[in-house]
């Protein structure tokens, strides 16, 4: 069956240029590519964090009222951030708070080296539920999408879901490699790190009937470079969890994890 696609955008010169969409819609999911703090006229927004989070939270804003929806249909939320982390976190959370319901979303913030405009400070992209009214699979954005906590995670504690279920897949928030209390283990340890948050993902998977081995997508977010022993213990740690499926994965190293000390932070979509 193919899937019916919808693609709506600013209307900005740069989108033809460069070829893409502001957001786009297939089948069940909208995937709306990263906002920064533009203008109607595609000019950098003056002004504090505060005031750019809001620009970028606005301009996806106006893509989802193209589609009818508004802020609420989210469920997943990254942010991208040029700032050092983890500074502005409580910035980040209230702003956030005010605009979308981060208890209905999976959320992952990240520090990048830059971003495309000078003075960006902030990059915003996300995924939201579009209104579906399909004979086959009989479901409607009017369904409160599901979504589940894990107690002193770095998502609870945030106020965001470390999980939220649309459809057959979950969404599920960056995990750090913390304990039970919210307290980060394996200090300096980087391979440790990298199990710890492996098993994260798999308590908040497993807290909704799934499990780490049904992840089909992982994006691994290192702060610390990897030498050639602990990419292959890396990949032993990956692979012994990954008994149903073969996920796709990426690994990036960034310029800043959310939490001080923390050298890995995983977010992955699983299926149930």
């Amino acid at each position: 069956m193919k899937l019916e696609r919808q693609t709506v955008g600013h209307g900005l010169p740069i989108e033809a240029l460069f070829g893409y969409s502001g957001a786009l819609c297939v089948g069940s999911v909208i995937h709306i590519a990263g906002q920064l703090a533009r203008d109607t006229t595609g000019q950098q927004v003056p002004g504090t964090l505060v005031t750019k989070l809001n620009a970028a939270y606005d301009n996806i804003e106006r893509l989802l009222d193209k589609f009818n929806l508004s802020l609420d249909s989210i469920i997943q939320v990254q942010i991208h951030a040029d700032i050092a982390l983890p500074n502005i976190i409580q910035i980040i959370q209230s702003i956030s708070r005010q605009r979308i319901r981060l208890e209905k979303v999976s959320l992952t913030v990240i520090q990048v080296v830059g971003l495309n405009d000078e003075g960006a400070m902030v990059e915003i992209s996300a995924i939201a539920r579009p209104i579906i009214a399909h004979e086959d699979y009989h479901v409607s954005s009017k369904i409160e999408p599901q979504s589940h906590s894990i107690e002193n995670s770095f998502a609870s504690r945030l106020g965001a879901a470390d999980v939220v279920e649309h459809q057959d897949l979950l969404y599920v928030s960056g995990q750090l490699p913390i304990n039970k209390d919210g307290q980060l283990v394996f200090a300096g340890d980087i391979v440790g790190q990298f199990g710890a948050a492996l098993d994260r993902v798999d308590l908040v998977l497993q807290a909704v009937g799934s499990s780490i081995s049904r992840v089909v997508a992982l994006d691994i977010f290192t702060s610390a470079p990897l030498n050639s022993d602990c990419f292959n213990e890396f990949c032993a740690a990956h692979r012994e969890r990954m008994t149903e499926y073969q996920p796709t994965g990426t690994m990036v190293r960034v310029a800043g994890l959310p939490m001080e000390g923390a050298l890995v932070y995983i977010s992955a979509i699983a299926a149930r």
